[in-house]
């Protein structure tokens, strides 16, 4: 693996009471989902797989971040074991299903995502990631699928609101 991209889910909405896990992406987390997928194609660093959490906010951003970036959906795979997981199951999980990929994208949740992140890349801007952001770490390829801060090369954190994604005014 040379490169491994670390999403926050979309923005979701708490407009009906559902179980946690079923909650859907609000408008702003469909366009932070897309705004992200156009981006990466745009910059040429397209995940090769994509791992998601099963819950149906995390599901829909892969699915519409992989839309936009014009990959297959075939290339989502759902993986249980990252809805609300923390930086060593997410760690564990990308050993298991991210190896032999050059570039590898898992989509989950706050803390964990966040923490994996800021662990990998000792970046302020990785801290706390809003919905819908990615670290971007590119791997030392003598690593050899090492996953640890000594192997990341360089960073990036970007956000939606970076990539001009707003949150629309009540109204209109």
């Amino acid at each position: 693996m040379k490169r491994l991209i670390l999403m926050r889910h979309g923005k979701s909405s708490w407009k009906h009471p559902l179980p946690d896990r079923e909650r859907p992406l609000k408008k702003r987390g469909i366009r932070g989902a897309e705004a992200m997928g156009k981006y990466l194609r745009a910059t040429d660093r397209l995940p090769d797989r994509i791992l998601s959490s099963d819950a149906r906010r995390a599901l829909e951003t892969a699915h519409r971040f992989a839309e936009a970036a014009g990959i297959a959906a075939e290339r989502i795979v759902v993986v249980p074991e990252l809805y609300d997981s923390d930086p060593d199951t997410i760690r564990e999980v990308i050993s298991r299903h991210g190896q032999d990929a050059g570039t590898v994208m898992v989509v989950a949740h706050n803390p964990g995502i966040s923490e994996l992140a800021y662990r990998l890349s000792g970046e302020a801007a990785c801290e706390w990631m809003p919905t819908a952001a990615a670290a971007i770490l590119t791997l030392d390829e003598e690593c050899e699928g090492k996953i640890d801060r000594s192997c990341i090369e360089e960073v990036e954190c970007i956000t939606p609101t970076e990539l001009g994604v707003r949150k629309k005014k009540k109204g209109k």
